[in-house]
């Protein structure tokens, strides 16, 4: 399969953004797709930032035919809990017409379809002009993204950005995506005694913090699931008209979608299916939480402090600032309660009728025609926070056109992508090119 090798050596790459010790592994990603573009006569450059340096690659520009800007990224997320792991996370292996290998769904699979086809792109001619923009800290909420479209707006600007970073609703059924939901991202640190004591002589006298934010957790939603936070809800959208209709209509597998997460039930808010919960509904989850002796064997105390860390996920039209500030005021009425903000992403939501209706449609026919079923057209959970961002800084919408798969298992042990999706993308990819260059 063209690029396979490619692709994998790609995957090898470390490039764990959240990581201070992956830096050097980092700028060594940079510099293969650097070299790579090079190598076939595409302009090629490390735009540095504040943090992790992102990479721009274009065509060469042709007068009077529109332009694509195509974003991705290279950085990854952690590969924790090597034992989860069939084969190293960083030693990519194709099993069963799959690329296993951190990153090799998200993203690094996804975008490197693109720059396949950008190659089979120059050796047709290339009646248009397509620019990359991928970056190195889409895992860590993109926080100097922004700034580097401020300062490279004349160099990236375009008639639409493609992203291919989501996955199909269903597995084996091609997917178009018109909203993303937001994101933000905190931490709350609660603090009850003045020091750790000894749990017998003192236990059952002095407060214990992880029992405590146990406490907090749990009751941060109602028997409804419900968050209980005031001003949550605020601005989101009712579920009503078209979007509705629409949504009764996706075909949704419970029994696989329940088998793919291991639990044995779902979950979520009263009074929506899953999907709508997934796609037109705002989440509060703790990601992680501790406190006290974490070392190994026991050490017998009652702790003073815990910690927890959350992320809430939003819909159009909630606004990230608005939500923090919410949480920060109910925490922080909490005796003994430290709230630290962290990043935070708008919702996006394309109007499928809108403007960029053309672009969808020529999106629809190149899958069909690829992947030989209709599309969906639905909503995605996820976030990526720098696609609003395309539109503010750079008035520019964006179509979400993923080929990833639902049960890629990204962000957990054992990701992998699906070669089949790989193979029916790249044709897919290069007719849209053509389609949106006005080529027959």
């Amino acid at each position: 399969m063209r690029g396979l090798d490619q692709l994998c050596e790609f995957v090898s790459i470390p490039s764990v953004s959240t990581d201070p010790k992956h830096g050097p592994d980092m700028r060594s990603c940079c510099q293969w797709l650097v070299n790579w573009a090079q190598a076939r006569g595409l302009r090629a450059e490390i735009w540095e930032t504040a943090g992790h340096p992102a990479v721009f690659i274009q065509s060469p520009p042709v007068k009077g035919a529109p332009t694509l800007l195509i974003y991705g990224h290279y950085d990854v997320q952690p590969a924790e809990e090597p034992a989860l792991w069939a084969t190293p996370p960083f030693q990519p292996e194709v099993r069963e017409d799959r690329l296993y290998g951190r990153g090799a769904s998200d993203n690094k699979g996804q975008i490197f379809m693109h720059l396949l086809a950008l190659e089979q792109w120059l050796e047709q001619g290339a009646p248009m002009q397509i620019k990359v923009l991928i970056e190195g800290e889409e895992e860590v909420g993109s926080p100097n993204l922004p700034a580097l479209l401020e300062q490279k707006r004349a160099q990236l600007q375009s008639d639409l950005v493609m992203v291919s970073d989501t996955s199909t609703a269903l597995k084996g059924v091609p997917t178009l995506h018109y909203s993303l939901r937001g994101i933000v991202i905190f931490e709350v640190h609660l603090q009850v005694a003045a020091r750790d004591v000894h749990s017998g002589v003192f236990g059952g006298t002095s407060p214990n913090a992880t029992h405590e934010l146990a406490k907090i957790i749990s009751g941060l939603h109602n028997e409804r699931r419900q968050v209980v936070i005031p001003g949550f809800y605020d601005r989101v959208r009712p579920l009503e008209g078209l979007e509705k209709e629409a949504l009764e209509k996706v075909p949704f597998d419970q029994s696989a979608y329940q088998g793919f997460i291991g639990c044995r039930e779902l979950v979520g808010e009263e009074g929506f299916s899953s999907n709508a919960r997934r796609w037109f509904r705002p989440t509060l989850d703790c990601n992680g939480m501790g406190g006290g002796f974490q070392g190994e064997g026991s050490k017998t105390i009652v702790p003073a402090k815990a910690w927890a860390k959350f992320s809430a996920r939003l819909v159009p039209d909630q606004r990230p600032d608005e939500v923090m500030e919410c949480c920060r005021k109910y925490f922080e009425a909490i005796e003994g309660v430290t709230f630290l903000a962290g990043d935070g992403g708008p919702p996006y939501l394309l109007d499928p009728t809108g403007p960029a209706s053309g672009y969808l449609q020529m999106a629809r026919q190149a899958l069909q025609k690829h992947f030989e079923q209709e599309p969906l057209l639905v909503r995605h959970g996820g976030a990526i926070p720098i696609v609003s961002q395309f539109e503010t800084i750079l008035g520019l919408s964006t179509l979400l056109m993923g080929f990833g798969s639902p049960d890629d298992a990204i962000h957990s042990p054992n990701e992998k992508f699906e070669l089949n999706n790989f193979r029916r993308g790249m044709p897919a990819i290069l007719d849209f090119y053509r389609a949106m260059a006005g080529c027959k």
